[in-house]
């Protein structure tokens, strides 16, 4: 990947990612601000990716594409209150959206109650008309290992933009981001969601549902768009479906 080649400067940030994982998790659930995360999350992806191994790329490209996008264009983590198999709990949360050419969009959502990432959930809601999914992925391990989920429901609202936004600087995903969406704008955005979704009892995730969330996150805009649909609907952002992410791995 091209981003390889950016893994020497990030040695000393290697070191402020275990710090932020120790004091990051759902017992401190005091915001950071988005460079800080990104550069966390980006210390996480730099460290898989360095690994070398097939599976630990994998883990680094769950890391980028699904937790790091969005602070790494300048988004906060959402403080949350989930409800789980063991009761509530409070986690945090981040989500973006992208709206391709033809006006489709996808609607991504990544939970975890530590920012270690050694549990995640990630979640993609989609639409395409009347028709309305929702798919799941769940880690215990930093996406070393990935697991779907049992049942999965979902809504998700764009509720409002904002102020453009742009790619924090300095970042080793930062050459992957930027061919990626060489073609998209960036705005804030305020995305709201339903989440519902239920794991086999051996994947030791068990259950995770928020109501009625708001996130602070971004929408990314391939130029050209000739319409913006409901968030999300199927189409945008094939290519990162959380299905094929789990196909991969298996």
């Amino acid at each position: 990947m091209q981003a390889r080649s950016r893994l020497s400067g990030v040695v000393a940030s290697i070191a402020l990612a275990l710090t932020l994982a120790a004091c990051g998790g759902s017992t401190d659930p005091r915001p950071l601000p988005a460079t800080q995360l990104a550069t966390h999350f980006d210390s996480i992806f730099s460290v898989r990716l360095a690994a070398g191994t097939a599976a630990d790329s994998e883990a680094a490209f769950a890391v980028g594409q699904f937790v790091e996008l969005a602070p790494a264009y300048g988004a906060n983590d959402t403080a949350i209150t989930v409800t789980t198999a063991s009761g509530t709990q409070m986690w945090r949360g981040l989500s973006f959206a992208l709206i391709d050419v033809n006006g489709d969009s996808d609607a991504f959502f990544a939970l975890y109650p530590n920012r270690n990432l050694s549990r995640v959930v990630l979640v993609q809601i989609v639409r395409s008309g009347g028709w309305v999914s929702a798919t799941s992925i769940g880690t215990t391990d930093q996406f070393t290992t990935v697991y779907p989920d049992s049942v999965a429901s979902g809504t998700s609202t764009l509720l409002s933009t904002g102020a453009t936004c742009s790619l924090q600087s300095r970042l080793a995903i930062d050459p992957t981001f930027s061919q990626e969406y060489s073609g998209y704008s960036c705005a804030s955005a305020q995305i709201n969601g339903s989440l519902s979704v239920v794991f086999r009892a051996a994947t030791n995730i068990g259950s995770v549902a928020i109501s009625n969330v708001t996130f602070g996150g971004v929408l990314l805009t391939e130029a050209g768009a000739s319409h913006v649909v409901g968030i999300p609907s199927r189409g945008a952002a094939a290519a990162f479906g959380l299905k094929s992410l789990f196909d991969y791995r298996r």
